[in-house]
Order: structure tokens, then C-alpha cells, then sequence
């Protein structure tokens, strides 16, 4: 429970953006604590330790300025790959900023499966030929992902 508790105040700058489910609440001072009305817990999750993942396109601003429609492009690739590999991992989709995820997953291991279940997924796409290495005949893409 301390380690929870610990958990929960390291947390509690990321409130905004994570399901009420991860923040109990009071109903009165010295009461236990309940869930607030409208959480959504993540599916799986015992109440104890909870692994976040974090996701970004490395250099995305640049990618953007070389060729928009071949990023938007890119992006729905992606984002669509990334939300597979939530699915197939049960892992928590808690929002996402441009091309950016935050997952929640109720152990470390689903979260370190879900980073190679994307990573796979994205190596194996054909991307916008706006995005490929410039002369490169391997078709490897500019576009790459950073998890943790």
C-alpha cells in the first residue's frame, strides 16, 4: 500500500491527463477512499504498481517542414500501428498530443511487450516515400520512434 501511495504522489503531476481511476478520492476526511464517479480503470490493473509508456516521433517538427502530406500520412500509419499494439497488449490508451502517446498498463512486462509489439509494427510498414532515406535503396524510413 506504501508503495501505491508513493506511486500516486509521483503521479499526481500527470492528473490531468490519467483516468480518475488511478486517483482515489475521499468521500470525507478519515473515510477510506473510493473512486471517483467517472473512472475508468485500466483494464487489468490490481490497484498496485502501474507501468506509463511514453511515445514520440523523434524530430517530428522537421519531419513536418519536409513534406506535410507524406507526415499525415506517416502519422495515420502510426498512430494506427500504436493503437493496434495497445489493443493486442491491454494496454490503456491515456491521451495523445500530435503524434505523441501516454499508456498506462497494469505490469512493466505488458508495457515492455507493448514497446515491441509497436516497434515491430512500425519497422514492417511501407512509409510515404517522402519520409524514406534520401538515396537509400533499403526503403528505410527518416521517421523514428522513441518509447520509455
Amino acid at each position: 500500500v506504501d508503495v501505491f501511495r508513493s506511486l500516486l504522489g509521483n503521479l499526481q503531476s500527470y492528473r490531468p491527463y490519467l483516468p480518475d481511476a488511478l486517483f482515489p478520492v475521499a468521500d470525507s476526511p478519515g473515510e477510506g477512499a473510493e473512486l471517483s464517479p467517472r473512472a475508468r480503470p485500466v483494464p487489468g490493473a490490481s490497484g498496485g504498481a502501474l507501468a506509463l509508456v511514453f511515445t514520440d516521433i523523434r524530430s517530428s517538427t522537421s519531419l513536418w517542414e519536409c513534406g506535410g502530406a507524406a507526415m499525415e500520412a506517416a502519422l495515420t500509419l502510426h498512430n494506427g500501428a500504436v493503437r493496434a499494439a495497445l489493443a493486442a497488449t491491454g494496454g490503456y490508451e491515456v491521451k495523445t498530443v500530435g503524434d505523441s502517446f501516454m499508456a498506462a498498463f497494469s505490469d512493466s512486462l505488458q508495457a515492455v511487450r507493448f514497446g515491441r509489439a509497436a516497434q515491430v509494427a512500425l519497422t514492417g510498414m511501407t512509409w510515404p516515400a517522402g519520409l524514406t532515406r534520401a538515396g537509400a535503396d533499403d526503403g528505410l524510413p527518416m521517421l523514428a520512434v522513441r518509447m520509455g
